[in-house]
């Protein structure tokens, strides 16, 4: 590929005030040469690309997601696993749901019900 990235010991950094007068020469250099890097008081601030260049950079490229759907078939028990994860509340047990809302009642023991409560509004196949 001919706009390869120049390594950055042999790259020429631009100082803003040349790479304005001489934008065409830039330009060009960024089309045949690779990327032109531009400084700002010193600074390295831009980068200056050819369209090809930058067309490959920023192509599609699968996500995370594509990768996992295009890989191989997960086992069995594990998508039970995470299906069943999916389905349970964050906080499924009476002393979760207790702390969470001691300070609102006079008692653990209405404290306790209202826990049941909740869980059998949720799952009820989680509190007997």
């Amino acid at each position: 590929m001919a706009n390869q990235l120049i390594p950055p010991e042999t790259k020429e950094i631009w100082p803003l005030q040349d790479a304005k007068a001489r934008f065409s020469e830039v330009v060009k250099r960024a089309v045949e040469q690779g990327p032109q890097h531009v400084s700002v008081r010193g600074q390295p601030t831009v980068v200056v690309l050819s369209e090809k260049t930058f067309t490959e950079l920023t192509a599609l490229r699968p996500s995370i997601v594509d990768h996992i759907l295009d890989g191989s078939v997960w086992p069995d028990d594990l998508v039970e696993a995470v299906n069943a994860a999916r389905r349970t509340p964050a906080a499924t047990s009476i002393s979760d749901v207790f702390g969470r809302y001691k300070c609102h009642f006079g008692s653990p023991g209405e404290a306790t019900a209202a826990a049941r409560n909740w869980l059998r509004s949720v799952d009820p196949a989680t509190v007997t």
